[in-house]
């Protein structure tokens, strides 16, 4: 990973509060064997936005063949544990011709891992996830 510029980035450790819940780790794993880390949104009950690159790489051989999704990481603690993507589509233009401006790509997860996006409440007394 390369951060242009100053890095300025802050730890966050409430990884459970809203908006932090609905940032995701993605890890794709490719056909050649390689494994890329990257991030994604949550930006439904069970979609994760991500960048196409992250999903589908001519040069790995094509479409990742598996996604894992981890929401609320911190440090290497797996709160909600690690969610098998059921599907990826990746945008025809990243695809086909690698544009940037189509670098985008969607992970359907199996279930719903809430009843809307707002999935958390950060007040709740158990800081458990409520669906």
């Amino acid at each position: 990973m390369a951060i242009f510029g100053t890095d300025d980035r802050v730890k966050q450790n409430s990884t459970l509060a809203l908006p932090n819940i609905h940032i995701a780790q993605v890890v794709s794993y490719f056909p050649d064997g390689s494994t890329l880390q990257s991030s994604g949104v949550l930006i439904g009950t069970n979609d994760v936005l991500a960048s196409g690159h992250a999903l589908h790489r001519f040069e790995l051989g094509g479409y990742a063949t598996s996604v894992e999704v981890i929401l609320g990481l911190n440090g290497d603690h797996k709160p909600l544990g690690i969610i098998d993507g059921l599907t990826i589509d990746v945008a025809s233009g990243w695809v086909q011709k690698q544009q940037y401006d189509m670098d985008y790509g969607l992970i359907t997860l199996p279930q719903p891992v809430g009843n809307t996006c707002l999935l958390y409440t950060s007040d709740a007394a158990d800081d458990s996830l409520r669906v």
